[in-house]
């Protein structure tokens, strides 16, 4: 064989050698443009301009761009498609496949937001310890609807954990405490009813107490001269063992503090 018959002959398979040296090309080029784009996001992380997170949805928006440019290209050398009509149906699955994941984590923290509400795992007002991945998460549960469960510390700072995180944690109910305290109080035409009411609005404003623990109970009317002296029994828990000193010294000064009657008040045994 000469070489124009050689030359005829890898002729017969010009469309064949372009197609896939093409296909070749465009692979090569997609994967040294995404290994720059990730070496270029890797040492912003590292200069801390970016977080991991950040860093991670940025890779996968580009690699998404890349997939939707060489993709179509690679059809139209294989099936003669319109190279313009394959990049409008890769931007059109893009924008989907971005809408599902953008809302994929937002579906996972609602449906985990009701399970959490119907099984009753962790409660409103309850003190728990959260271990999540290699952190602990500790504090009162504000339940609340949407994405996060808030955890408040016993600083006043709130922790926000995605509900879907919950089901790969585990969670700590830490024990807690009852206080009982006797309220004696004394004044001229007092409604016991209303007082009742005063002592347990007083109590609920504790951080300490859980407000779903309250109890005032009637212990004793009488009259002494002329003035009528109301005795209550009052028992309440704490959210957290630890803070039974800082719960008990909050609560005698709540009472002391914000009720409009003269009160004495010891602590009774039981706790």
């Amino acid at each position: 064989m000469n070489i124009s018959e050689l030359i005829q002959a890898i002729g017969g398979y010009s469309y064949l050698i372009f197609t896939v040296t093409g296909i070749i090309v465009i692979l090569l080029a997609s994967f040294i443009s995404y290994s720059i784009a990730s070496r270029i996001l890797f040492r912003l992380r590292v200069r801390r301009l970016l977080d991991k997170s950040i860093e991670e949805a940025l890779r996968l928006v580009i690699a998404l761009l890349i997939a939707a440019i060489a993709l179509p290209l690679i059809l139209s050398l294989l099936f003669s498609i319109p190279y313009g009509l394959l990049v409008s149906v890769s931007l059109l699955v893009l924008l989907l496949v971005s809408l599902i994941l953008a809302g994929r984590e937002y579906l996972a923290n609602m449906l985990s937001y009701l399970l959490v509400s119907v099984s009753g795992v962790v409660r409103e007002g309850e003190y728990v310890r959260i271990d999540l991945q290699s952190n602990s998460y500790e504090g009162r549960v504000l339940l609340s609807k949407g994405e996060y469960l808030a955890l408040q510390t016993d600083h006043g700072h709130i922790i926000y954990i995605p509900y879907s995180k919950l089901h790969s944690s585990t969670i700590i109910k830490l024990a807690s405490a009852i206080i009982n305290l006797r309220v004696r109080i004394k004044g001229e035409n007092i409604e016991v009813d209303r007082v009742v009411k005063d002592v347990e609005n007083a109590i609920a404003n504790c951080k300490f107490i859980d407000r779903n623990s309250i109890s005032v109970k009637i212990s004793g009317v009488s009259e002494e001269n002329s003035t009528r002296v109301l005795t209550l029994l009052v028992e309440a828990r704490t959210l957290n063992l630890r803070n039974i000193d800082k719960a008990r010294e909050e609560l005698i000064e709540t009472l002391v503090e914000n009720l409009p009657y003269e009160a004495s008040l010891s602590i009774s045994r039981g706790e």
